[in-house]
């Protein structure tokens, strides 16, 4: 019997027999009772779909005759391909990332089983492996990074692996705009409406009223192009009332590129205005 891990192989067979005549030896080699070939040695390739999750079995026989058919002499043995797909990672939410996402999902698409267990190696400077059929990694900073995963059965011993290439692209600025304010909150960071941005040489937030009036206005930005001045939720220095506020923002980054705008969900085309609302 011969146990193999690959899916695609070739195994050589040669068949000794003892014959007192003279006349030719004929040889019959049959797989899984279908005759396969009549040479001495043999060589068959055995093959087995991937996705394979049971083993899968070849019985091989070998018949060998005289001219007069004489001689009914055979040999089997077996040939077992053991049951572990070939891994297939897929990625989420895309296998390229732009500044400010750095964090992917992983996930091995092939059937599990519980003698089953991953180990991927995340391709990073950090050196670290992470265990499981899905995992979630952060890198930490821009880059390609060659994914690895190794997956073993520990029943069969029979190992199989796959890998995928992910980016995260440098990007000269961002700007992400929030959508709300609660004044009446404890966390500091939610009574005010602050853009959180990088890299911009030019900014300007404007925002207004349900009626159009302009209620406030900043063109500020600190050293490293950061919207620096937030907007308290007053007008005149007298906090507003519940309600939505429009917002408009235009914004240069340092390489001249210009800011598009924010995509929210639902929506491929990016907007340069948008609504906030006072939560009290």
């Amino acid at each position: 019997m011969i146990s193999t891990c690959e899916h695609d192989t070739t195994i050589n067979f040669t068949a000794l027999t003892t014959h007192a005549g003279n006349d030719p030896v004929t040889y019959k080699w049959f797989i899984n009772e279908q005759v396969e070939g009549t040479s001495n040695p043999f060589t068959y390739r055995f093959r087995a779909p991937l996705s394979i999750t049971l083993p899968e079995v070849f019985n091989i026989k070998v018949v060998a005759q005289t001219i007069g058919e004489c001689g009914d002499t055979s040999l089997t043995a077996k040939v077992i391909i053991q049951p572990i797909p070939t891994p297939q990672i897929s990625v989420s939410p895309s296998q390229v990332l732009h500044q400010p996402d750095y964090q992917f999902t992983f996930k091995d698409l092939a059937p599990a089983n519980p003698d089953k267990t991953y180990q991927w190696d995340m391709g990073d400077n950090s050196q670290q492996t992470r265990n499981g059929q899905e995992i979630t990694y952060q890198y930490g900073d821009t880059g390609t990074y060659t994914v690895k995963l190794m997956v073993t059965d520990f029943s069969t011993g029979c190992k199989a692996s796959d890998l995928v290439t992910v980016s995260i692209l440098y990007v000269p600025g961002y700007l992400q705009v929030p959508n709300a304010m609660c004044l009446g909150c404890s966390n500091y960071s939610l009574r005010q409406f602050l853009p959180l941005g990088k890299g911009l040489r030019k900014y300007r937030l404007r925002i207004y009223t349900t009626w159009g009036q302009k209620i406030f206005e900043t063109t500020s930005l600190s050293a490293d192009g950061s919207p620096n001045v937030a907007w308290d939720g007053t007008f005149n220095g007298k906090p507003l009332q519940q309600d939505v506020y429009t917002w408009e923002i235009e914004a240069i980054y340092n390489n001249e590129t210009e800011w598009k705008g924010m995509i929210y969900p639902g929506s491929s085309k990016p907007v340069k205005t948008g609504f906030i609302t006072i939560i009290k």
